[in-house]
């Protein structure tokens, strides 16, 4: 067999292996949950709701509407959300889960308010808000970045375009 076809047949052989070990990793979450945290590097937080206490977080962490999540520094979290949005947080980020898209018609809402997050959705969710303490994103393409400035600009980058607002918002 030549050397080009065995190489491309590796290949082929290691993307479905990589595949096949990835799909349990993003089963489906038990109804009412809204995200899952699927991986922790570092220091992480979460905590039910605005007035309960902050409690580490571990990898399998269930989340649901109106939870807070955390990094700690030299830190990253991942999430994943019902409507299979992905969420990955840099460090020193804090980020809310306001609501999670469950029916059509129906939409996501995170609240980033300090730090950086990078999004990733599957399918394109019917509705994705991404808000900061100054002004909200609702990005169309499949992957999104957002960071708040300052109290007075926002950012949302996304894998098309860049959207940039440096008016308050509120």
């Amino acid at each position: 067999m030549p050397y080009r076809l065995r190489a491309a047949l590796r290949s082929a052989a290691a993307a479905l292996l990589l595949i096949a070990t990835t799909q349990g990793a993003f089963a489906a979450l038990p109804p009412g949950v809204a995200a899952e945290v699927v991986d922790l590097q570092g220091s992480g937080d979460r905590k039910a709701a605005q007035d309960a206490s902050w409690v580490p977080a571990r990898a399998r962490d269930d989340l649901f509407g109106g939870a807070f999540v955390r990094t700690g520094p030299a830190s990253k979290m991942a999430l994943v959300f019902a409507d299979e949005t992905q969420v990955r947080l840099n460090q020193n980020s804090l980020l809310q889960v306001k609501s999670v898209a469950g029916s059509a018609g129906a939409t996501t809402t995170l609240r980033l308010e300090l730090g950086r997050a990078w999004s990733q959705a599957k399918r394109v969710p019917d509705g994705l808000q991404l808000e900061s303490p100054s002004a909200t994103a609702a990005p169309k393409p499949r992957e999104a970045a957002a960071r708040p400035l300052d109290s007075s600009a926002a950012t949302a980058a996304t894998a098309s375009r860049s959207l940039a607002s440096s008016a308050c918002l509120a």
